[in-house]
């Protein structure tokens, strides 16, 4: 990808194939794209799931080989190129010339990103943008950056660096911009003609409600954190709500607060199956557990993660004494064993 520039369908096809491996198709099997690939290619901050455009990466890979042959006046490559396609002008006025080789073609098609991001941005504050954002940009397909408020950049931080299940990061992310399998949403693509709520069967089941407002849910958050009891009121999305928790929660309360949306979530689909709603109190005590469970998890594996980090050196025995270091190794398929000593002092 750094020296070719790759044909527009094969990265349309990769693309497709990534989109329906991240919404669980396998085969031949239909799976509903809640968003399209070009939303979830977007950066964190701004809503997407940061997954890299193969196109937009194409031409940035391209982009820093270029950006060598400016820098690089010396090298073989620059002379080479140079003496053949612009021998009387620098690279980054070069055109593509007729009969020239794909190499160079790809070298060429990059340059308007070459072009933009070669200077410094100082009317924003922000420095050098990197060659796949400068595509991006290109292209047409990012945001600019002023349409993205500092309230939601805030929201996708905070969420993003929770310590929680990545699982549940994702299924939050979900929540925020209103793509769960919700009975509303269903209806909106005629998958179901009833959005009435399984649970509670009066309202609409949108988003909010599905792990907000219903009364089956209002139950787990009464028994919650008082904080949470005294509730956000009048929140129109998961968005409006995330940014009142993100005001009245500490982090730890609002890593508990996804786990048990996420349980809540998952009883409702239960509901929707066939089976029971869950006692309230046991709900919220298994995200408690589940929670804590988790954290433990993770700080065994950074304390196991530390000790493979930490190199053993060599300590020298007393004046007086040797110190005897050995090993040995069994290679049973060719029958042998071997040892290995050293003394030293």
């Amino acid at each position: 990808m750094s020296v070719f520039l790759l044909p527009l369908k094969l990265c349309d096809e990769l693309n497709n194939l990534c989109a329906k491996f991240w919404w669980g198709q396998v085969g031949n099997e239909r799976k509903i794209h809640r968003k399209s690939w070009d939303k979830l290619s977007t950066s964190k901050k701004e809503g997407g799931m940061g997954f890299r455009d193969l196109r937009a990466f194409n031409l940035a890979m391209l982009a820093k080989q270029g950006w060598r042959m400016i820098q690089g006046n010396d090298s073989l490559l620059h002379k080479c190129f140079k003496a053949r396609y612009f021998p009387r002008s620098s690279f980054i006025d070069a055109k593509e010339s007729p009969g020239c080789s794909h190499i160079w073609r790809s070298l060429v098609a990059a340059l308007p990103i070459l072009k933009v991001g070669y200077c410094w941005r100082v009317g924003n504050g922000s420095s050098i943008q990197s060659a796949y954002k400068v595509a991006r940009r290109i292209q047409g397909e990012d945001r600019a950056e002023s349409l993205v408020s500092s309230a939601s950049t805030k929201i996708w931080h905070v969420l993003w660096n929770l310590k929680i299940p990545n699982k549940i990061k994702v299924f939050g992310w979900r929540a925020c911009i209103d793509i769960l399998p919700t009975r509303a949403n269903l209806v909106r693509r005629r998958v179901l003609t009833d959005d009435k709520c399984p649970i509670c069967l009066r309202e609409s089941e949108n988003t909010i409600h599905a792990i907000w407002e219903c009364a089956a849910v209002q139950d787990i958050w009464a028994g919650s954190c008082r904080k949470l009891q005294k509730r956000c009121s009048g929140v129109a999305d998961v968005m409006q709500l995330m940014e009142c928790l993100c005001d009245r929660l500490t982090r730890k309360e609002l890593e508990l607060f996804w786990v048990q949306a996420w349980l809540a979530w998952n009883q409702r689909n239960r509901v929707v199956f066939g089976g029971n709603l869950m006692d309230p109190r046991n709900l919220n005590n298994r995200a408690a557990v589940y929670l804590t469970d988790y954290r433990q998890a993770q700080e065994q594996l950074t304390m196991t993660w530390t000790e493979h980090q930490c190199i053993e050196t060599w300590q020298p025995p007393p004046s007086s004494a040797f110190k005897l270091n050995f090993d040995a190794v069994i290679l049973a398929d060719m029958d042998r064993i071997g040892v290995g000593a050293i003394i030293r002092n």
